[in-house]
């Protein structure tokens, strides 16, 4: 079964040089791999991240930043785990905290920040009074 990577999780990690595979590791206290890259894949991969805290992000992404081409926040995910976390799709009820989330994240990074939205059922919901 797959382990999701909650990113309070993601912050206990230790970041190591795996010289055998010529990637980097972040592993968790069991050593079990949370995140695994190497140099070739920095310039084609985003990290997405699902998040409801803005603190959070800054630091998973300051982690992460020097192995990724960019950021991604996860505001579309419908399941049960993400609308529970107050991630994923719930944050397009809450349009103060997508935006103290992606100004604190655009302001502290050196990669480009997306985010990844699900449409809702109307214009109107999905994009409020843009």
């Amino acid at each position: 079964m797959l382990k999701k990577l909650l990113l309070k999780r993601f912050l206990q990690c230790t970041k190591v040089n795996n010289e055998y595979l010529e990637t980097i590791d972040f592993l968790d206290e069991d050593g079990g791999v949370c995140f695994r890259t190497s140099e070739k894949e920095k310039n084609k991969l985003i990290f997405q991240m699902g998040v409801s805290e803005p603190e959070v992000a800054v630091k998973v992404a300051k982690m992460i930043e020097p192995y990724v081409a960019g950021i991604d926040v996860n505001m579309g995910c419908p399941k049960d785990y993400s609308i529970k976390g107050n991630m994923g799709a719930a944050l397009l009820t809450q349009p103060e905290l997508i935006k103290n989330i992606l100004v604190n994240l655009v302001s502290s990074c050196h990669v480009p920040v997306t985010c990844k939205i699900r449409i809702l059922d109307n214009e109107k919901e999905t994009f409020g009074s843009m």
